[in-house]
């Protein structure tokens, strides 16, 4: 199979930092829609540690990809495959069918977000696997 050209690679490079952190910033109106404005309670540190810590993770690995550190890709392959067998799981167990049918729109739509970004990561896992040398290749002239 032919490798895809720098702008592709580029382009779902994009893509995945996009959907990613527009993932992350949908759990602020989730949590407050579901929890904090029905019960006031504020989030534990624990949730609030480990939200921060797996935004680190993805960060961290995407930024030593694009910089073309050869740990940059098992680090963010290892994140990619976590959060798409997280969602997959979910879809799986059919707890998909129960939360896009929430009767709050602002939690349906982060629920749709978090499937988008599981969908991405899972594509994005699968091109850093197929295509390991052209998302480490120096940039042409470079």
């Amino acid at each position: 199979m032919a490798t895809p050209p720098p702008a592709a690679v580029r382009a779902v490079l994009r893509l995945l930092l996009v959907v990613t952190l527009v993932n992350y910033v949908a759990q602020i109106p989730y949590y407050l829609v579901l929890y904090y404005l029905p019960h006031g309670t504020a989030p534990s540190a624990r949730s609030v540690a480990l939200l921060g810590l797996t935004l680190g993770w993805f960060l961290l690995g995407y930024t030593a990809l694009r910089a073309r550190r050869g740990w940059g890709r098992p680090v963010l392959l290892g994140f990619l495959c976590v959060e798409a067998l997280f969602y997959l799981r979910a879809f799986l167990s059919g707890a998909v069918a129960h939360q896009l049918d929430h009767p709050d729109v602002v939690v349906r739509a982060v629920f749709v977000i978090g499937y988008a970004s599981g969908a991405t990561a899972a594509a994005a896992a699968y091109l850093l696997i197929r295509y390991r040398g052209a998302l480490l290749a120096p940039p042409p002239g470079g």
